[in-house]
């Protein structure tokens, strides 16, 4: 509850694509966090309200491959996309008259900019690249006519709302892109205590599901399999670790993306397949257990289209389920990082350099007792610092109950 033990009505309202990722989580997580608390959640998306999110891959799938390299195909997507989504929003807000409304991205908060202006309704807005990842994910052109106008319809969106919830990052981006924001909150990435945890039991279970004996180290990679992530560096660390005599490593992919066939052709080609298994998408139910049969996660995201990957959730459920973390830092992630501590709950390597990354691996298996001074580091952080899903909504709801309600022009 809120101070005043008021029930509020919420709804969290997102545009982007219903894939198994970080955003999906994030809204599922907060939506449960919300109503255990005790307040009234609804989902709002392109295809109505619900409960949670729902997933389709395979239409994120078949989205990808029509979109890829047609601006005004995904412009025109976006436009009916976003048509559809006010329509849903404004017909549940007639019906439920929400006190709080989660723009989940700079779509849904020019949407309901409106209903900012006539009612007393709260909407903070999250931002964390949109039309960044538009151009990173080969929608857009860099520097073409409709990449502007996306641009465009993004820099409006920063003071529109009542509370603008972004990773420090991000905020040099915001501050040059726009003069006039909406007060800044940094928030964190949601995870629960009460689904990721270290087990062994159930470690073992895992491992023995994918024929894993306890000798072996076993690397994990999670994420969708596009340029962005890196998903070909664990496999070429892999490759330096085999040739130099190392035979007790195992890599598992769980993810699906374009970079599937290249990493499959690669580890053909290399005599790779006695180290390497590919699991596809694999559902977030299901990562539990298999982030507790890794012993280390890998992170290898990299800078691209001016952006990075400046917090991910997958690194902190690992780290919850018992995982070391290594991962890749360029100097902006480094400085702008707010979880991740090089040597005190990671270890931290030059992005690319898959060398380096290869000691680091060696030096966790050759020293349990500081994998596990790097796990027990990072789950006290996860868990004093306000990471869990009901201290972040909690914390969030209170900020916005300071914020005035903007005085807007545009």
């Amino acid at each position: 509850m809120n101070q005043n033990n008021k029930i509020l009505k919420i709804a969290i309202c997102i545009n982007g694509r219903p894939h198994e990722g970080g955003m999906t989580t994030v809204v599922n997580e907060y939506a449960q966090a919300l109503r255990k608390i005790g307040h009234a959640v609804d989902v709002v998306t392109v295809f109505g309200v619900s409960q949670l999110r729902k997933l389709n891959p395979g239409l994120v799938s078949r989205g990808n491959k029509i979109l890829k390299n047609r601006p005004l195909i995904t412009l025109i997507i976006y436009l009916i996309s976003k048509t559809i989504l006010a329509v849903h929003i404004y017909l549940n807000y007639l019906i439920r008259r929400y006190d709080i409304i989660f723009a989940m991205d700079f779509s849904v908060m020019n949407i309901v900019s409106p209903l900012k202006k006539m009612t007393d309704v709260k909407i903070p807005q999250f931002f964390f690249g949109g039309a960044e990842e538009l151009v990173d994910q080969g929608k857009l052109k860099k520097n073409g006519l409709i990449t502007k106008y996306f641009f465009n319809q993004q820099k409006k969106s920063f003071s529109r709302g009542d509370l603008l919830i972004t990773s420090s990052f991000f905020i040099n981006k915001i501050e040059k892109t726009s003069q006039q924001t909406s007060p800044i909150y940094f928030v964190k990435s949601p995870v629960n205590p009460e689904i990721f945890f270290p087990d062994e039991k159930a470690k073992k279970q895992a491992r023995d599901k994918f024929g894993l004996t306890q000798d072996k180290f076993v690397l994990l990679f999670a994420g969708r399999l596009d340029p962005r992530k890196g998903p070909l560096y664990p496999l070429l660390t892999l490759e330096q670790l085999v040739k130099s005599g190392h035979h007790n490593f195992f890599l598992l992919y769980a993810g699906q993306g374009e970079e599937k066939e290249k990493i499959e052709n690669y580890i053909s080609q290399n005599h790779l397949n006695d180290y390497v298994k590919l699991l596809g998408s694999v559902d977030h139910q299901a990562m539990v257990n298999l982030y507790r049969a890794a012993d280390c996660f890998l992170f290898t995201s990299l800078k691209q289209s001016d952006t990075i990957e400046a917090v991910c959730l997958s690194v902190l459920e690992a780290i919850a389920s018992g995982a070391a973390i290594v991962a890749f830092f360029s100097p902006e992630s480094i400085n702008q990082d707010v979880f991740l501590k090089n040597n005190e709950n990671c270890l931290l390597v030059p992005e690319k350099d898959i060398q380096r990354m290869a000691v680091a691996i060696l030096n966790l298996a050759a020293d349990r007792a500081l994998l596990n001074k790097l796990v027990a580091r990072g789950r006290q952080d996860i868990f004093d610092n306000g990471w869990t899903p009901t201290q972040i909504v909690s914390e969030i709801l209170n900020k916005l109950s300071t914020c005035k309600t903007l005085n807007q022009t545009n």
